[in-house]
């Protein structure tokens, strides 16, 4: 419809109504939480939808971060850090590996 905008939650912010499905014992948790922190269901479950996305942006984030810093400095296999680590446990003192590019 024209001039028809999405509902307002407090705060004016435009919301849109989404349906999941979840197991009934989820569900029952879900309902005890919210009981308990007196808070809405649907308070809940935006929360931990934030939460959980935010989780995952900095996971993609991180492993990114990781990959360039692999392909930049190389990696160090891992047979040399557990003899390393061997090591250390054994009272040595050894020189740390070093990453290496591979080829």
């Amino acid at each position: 419809m024209a001039g028809s905008s999405a509902p307002k939650a407090a705060g004016g912010v435009a919301t849109k109504v989404v349906t999941a499905h979840l197991p009934e014992e989820l569900a029952v948790r879900l309902d005890q939480f919210a009981a308990g922190a007196e808070r809405s269901r649907g308070w809940v479950m935006r929360r931990a939808l934030e939460d959980y996305l935010d989780w995952e942006d900095e996971k993609n984030r991180l492993t990114l971060e990781a990959i360039e810093h692999t392909e930049t400095h190389g990696t160090i296999p891992h047979e040399e850090v557990v003899a390393y680590f061997e090591a250390r446990f054994n009272g040595l003192n050894p020189e740390p590996p070093k990453p290496r590019k591979s080829e």
